[in-house]
């Protein structure tokens, strides 16, 4: 069809856009170019659908059921698609702990890999706990990782 032939000709413009929405500025080209590359091969008909189901999802569905539930959310500093301040958001409504990853874009896990599965694996094995204020806490955020207490964080954007 004309919308994949223009689709799969515009390169350096998927480049941008992907440089743009999926990674921090500081990503490795090689990064930019495998996620440019995966949304290239998916066609614009799934990048489409994607983007349509992602703009109505509510994103405060279901969170008050996850207070009793230990769950660490991740995100990238300067994520674009699923931003900060969203997710410190949800971990208000959900109690949940937030892991900032600092000059990070929405492809954490390719930009920051080591440090992802490091979260990962420290929440898996059971390294959360309660706060005195009832939120989970993942323990060891300070060495790693840039843990922020939502309430806080949110103060600041407001104030």
């Amino acid at each position: 069809s004309t919308v994949d032939r223009l689709w799969s000709s515009t390169s350096d413009l998927s480049f941008l856009v992907a440089r743009w929405t999926a990674v921090g500025p500081e990503a490795d080209p090689a990064i930019v170019a495998f996620t440019q590359q995966m949304a290239m091969e998916s066609g614009f008909d799934v990048v489409a659908g994607l983007v349509e189901a992602v703009l109505g999802v509510d994103e405060d569905a279901g969170l008050d059921a996850l207070a009793d539930v230990p769950v660490t959310l991740v995100v990238g500093t300067l994520d674009r698609l699923t931003p900060a301040a969203l997710t410190r958001r949800m971990a208000r409504r959900s109690s949940a702990a937030v892991v900032e990853l600092a000059d990070i874009g929405h492809m954490s896990l390719l930009e920051a890999g080591g440090e992802t599965t490091e979260v990962l694996r420290r929440h898996l094995h059971g390294e959360v706990a309660r706060s005195a204020e009832g939120r989970w806490e993942l323990a060891g955020t300070d060495d790693v990782w840039h843990s922020v207490d939502p309430a806080t964080a949110v103060a600041r954007e407001v104030g």
